[in-house]
C-alpha cells in the first residue's frame, strides 16, 4: 500500500480559538461479502465469564460535547453524549456516537475533548485509548495487518527495538471477533518511561461492515487476565449523535528575547503573505546553498523566509542560519529525530525510543545551545507530518501511540527551556489528512499543548485517488488545495 505523493505545499497560521470538528454517524453499514471477519481461533470464556453488574454503580456522570451536565436527564443524544458509571471495582464508559461501552478496572478519569480522536482514559498504572475506526478497503483485516500493524508485527522491527510479543491472534472474545496484539517494549536502563506494555484490540461487529472499534491499552506490566476482562466487557450499542472535537488552541507565549517577540507580533498582525522558499539542503552546516541567490535573481524577488531541514543526529546548521539571516531571512528550521532520511523504518532501531529514554539528551543540548547562541528568531518545526507512516516519528511506527510523539517533543522542548533558548517560535505541523486514515491517528492526538506551541503549520500532499474509496479523493489543483485549508 504505497502512497502516490505528487505535490506538496506548506502553510502556517497562528493558533487561536477552538478546534471543533464533527463526524456524524447514523445507522449501520452492511458487511460486504468479501470483507467479512472470520476468526481463526475461538477462546473458551467459561473461566472468564463477564458478570459486571452496573446496578452497583455509586455514581453517574453524563457529558455532552465534553461538558459535565448538572442534570443528566437533559442530555440531547443528537450531540456527543458520553456516560460514566462508577462502581467500587470498575468504571464503565458509554460512547453513544461511536456505539459501544466498556468497563475499565478501578477509578478512571477521562478526556472527552478529542472527539473523533477517541476517548483517553487514565487509570491506576495504565492508560487506554478507545476509538471508532473505518477501513478504506473491504478487506478490513488485511488493511489492519498490512498497513496499521505493518511495523508492530514485524519480527525484525521488534528485535531492533527490544519489543517482546505476547500475543498475535484473531479470535472471538465474548460475542465479537477481535484482532489482538500484545507487546512490551524494554526501555533503556535509566529510562523514566513506565508504561511500556501494550495491547491492541480491533473489534469487529457484523452490523457495521468496514467500521470497527479499537482499544489500545498501555500499562506498567502485561496482565493477560486484566486484558481479557476488559475485552469481555466490550459491548456494541446503537450509535446516536455526533462526535465533537473541542480542543482550545490559544498559545501561552514564552519569554522571548526582544527581537523574537517583535518578529512574532509583527507576523501575527500581518494582513498580507510573507513568502518563503525551500530547496533541498538549503540551510546546512556549510552555509546557505547558492541556489537561493540564483532563484532570487531569476525571480527578481527577495524572500523574507527560507526553510531548512536538519536531523537531530547531525551537527546544528549554524553557518546556514547565520548566512540566511545576513541575507535578510528568518529561517523555518525543521528538526527531525532521524538518522538516515527515514530509511529502514521497518527494520532499523528507531531513534525516538532513545530520545524518550534519555540517551540523546546531550545531542539535544548541543542543538539548544547552538540555537540560543545564534540569538535571532527561528521558526522551529519539530517532527512534522507525524500523523503519517513515512517518518521515524510517525504514530504507526511509534507503537501506534501518539503519546510517544508528544514525549519526544516534550523531551526536546524541556531541554531547550533548561538551556534558556528564548528565540525559538515552536510550530506544530501535521499532515493535512491522516495517513493511515485512522481515528487514533487523528492529528490533534499529537498536539503537544498550548504551553509549547505558538504557531500551527500544515503540509498538504496531493494524493490523487489513493483513498478514493473512503474520502472520494481526486486530483487537486493548487488553488483548490489551498482553498480547502
Amino acid at each position: 500500500m504505497k502512497k502516490r505523493i505528487v505535490s506538496a505545499v506548506l502553510i502556517m497560521f497562528l493558533t487561536l480559538g477552538i478546534i471543533s470538528l464533527g463526524a456524524v454517524f447514523a445507522g449501520g453499514v452492511s458487511s460486504s461479502e468479501d470483507g467479512g471477519i472470520q476468526p481463526d481461533v475461538a477462546i473458551d470464556i467459561s473461566q472468564h465469564e463477564y458478570t459486571a453488574d452496573i446496578s452497583v454503580a455509586t455514581g453517574l456522570e453524563v457529558y455532552q460535547n465534553t461538558i459535565l451536565l448538572t442534570n443528566p436527564m437533559s442530555a440531547d443524544y443528537r450531540y456527543d453524549v458520553k456516560k460514566v458509571y462508577r462502581t467500587p471495582d470498575y468504571t464503565r464508559v458509554v460512547d453513544f456516537p461511536n456505539g459501544f461501552y466498556v468497563d475499565l478496572p478501578g477509578e478512571v478519569s477521562f478526556d472527552f475533548s478529542r472527539g473523533e480522536g477517541g476517548i483517553k482514559g487514565y487509570g491506576n498504572g495504565y492508560e487506554v485509548l478507545l476509538t471508532c475506526e473505518a477501513s478504506p478497503y473491504t478487506e478490513t483485516v488485511e488493511y489492519i495487518d498490512e498497513y496499521i500493524n505493518h511495523y508492530l508485527t514485524n519480527p525484525t522491527f521488534q528485535k531492533a527495538n527490544n519489543i517482546t510479543l505476547h500475543e498475535d491472534s484473531l479470535r472471538t472474545v465474548g460475542q465479537y471477533p477481535m484482532r489482538i496484539i500484545s507487546v512490551t517494549r524494554q526501555p533503556a536502563k535509566g529510562s523514566k518511561v513506565i508504561l511500556n506494555s501494550y495491547t491492541y484490540a480491533y473489534i469487529f461487529d457484523e452490523n457495521y461492515g468496514q467500521i470497527y472499534r479499537r482499544i489500545m491499552l498501555k500499562a506498567k506490566v502485561y496482565n493477560k487476565e486484566t486484558v481479557e476482562q476488559i475485552l469481555l466487557s466490550f459491548t456494541s450499542i446503537v450509535r446516536q449523535g455526533t462526535t465533537q472535537t473541542m480542543i482550545a488552541t490559544k498559545p501561552m507565549l514564552p519569554h522571548w528575547n526582544e527581537e523574537t517577540a517583535t518578529f512574532y507580533e509583527a507576523l501575527c498582525n500581518r494582513e498580507d503573505v510573507l513568502w518563503g522558499v525551500y530547496n533541498h539542503k538549503l540551510i546546512t552546516v556549510d552555509g546557505m546553498a547558492p541556489s537561493m541567490q540564483e532563484l532570487q535573481k531569476k525571480l527578481d524577488y527577495r524572500f523574507s523566509l527560507c526553510m531548512g531541514y536538519t536531523y537531530l543526529m547531525q551537527e546544528p546548521p549554524v553557518k546556514g542560519l547565520d548566512e540566511a539571516y545576513a541575507d535578510g531571512k528568518i529561517t523555518e528550521m525543521t528538526l527531525q529525530v532521524c538518522e538516515d532520511d527515514h530509511a529502514s523504518l521497518d527494520t532499523g532501531k528507531n531513534p525516538c525510543f532513545a530520545v524518550i529514554d534519555g540517551i540523546w539528551d546531550d545531542q539535544i543540548r548541543k542543538y539548544a545551545r547552538a540555537f540560543k547562541n545564534f540569538g535571532h528568531p527561528i521558526l522551529l518545526r519539530v517532527n512534522n507530518e507525524m500523523n503519517t507512516d513515512w517518518c521515524t516519528y510517525s504514530g504507526v511506527v511509534l507503537m501506534q501511540d501518539p503519546d510517544i510523539y508528544k514525549m519526544v517533543f516534550d523531551r526536546i522542548y524541556d531541554i531547550f527551556m533548561e538551556e534558556g533558548v528564548n528565540n525559538a517560535i515552536w510550530i506544530f505541523n501535521p499532515q493535512f489528512g491522516n495517513y493511515p486514515p485512522a481515528s487514533f491517528n487523528h492529528y490533534m492526538n499529537y498536539y503537544p499543548g498550548n504551553d509549547k506551541i505558538q504557531m500551527l503549520g500544515v503540509t498538504k500532499y496531493n494524493t490523487g485517488t489513493y483513498f478514493y474509496q473512503l474520502y472520494h479523493e481526486e486530483w487537486t489543483d493548487f488553488k483548490p488545495a489551498f482553498d480547502s485549508l
